[in-house]
């Protein structure tokens, strides 16, 4: 899916995004698609607890709901912590 995502037309992207809103249950390549990271950053999100994901064989499932939540909630997080790893560094330097 990610071969042709790059070659969509931007019309065929708002299209498939679309698609993508519509469902509840998402593949780990619609996920990908849906929150607009790669399938590699994705795994690393759900590896490292970031992303709640649903494992019932195989095969690994995203809800919607919990991609959105990560959206909203997530990446605040990520950049709240950030910013402290900055203050550190400035704090602990010497000029």
């Amino acid at each position: 899916m990610s071969k042709k995502s790059t070659n969509l037309s931007t019309s065929e992207k708002q299209e498939q995004l679309s698609l993508l809103q519509a469902k509840n249950v998402l593949t780990t390549e619609e996920a990908a698609t849906y929150i607009r990271v790669s399938i590699p950053t994705l795994r690393n999100l759900r590896r490292n607890n970031k992303i709640t994901s649903y494992q019932p064989s195989r095969k690994v499932f995203y809800r919607r709901e919990d991609l959105d939540d990560w959206l909203l909630n997530g990446k605040h997080s990520d950049e709240s912590a950030i910013e402290s790893r900055v203050s550190s560094y400035f704090l602990n330097s010497k000029f």
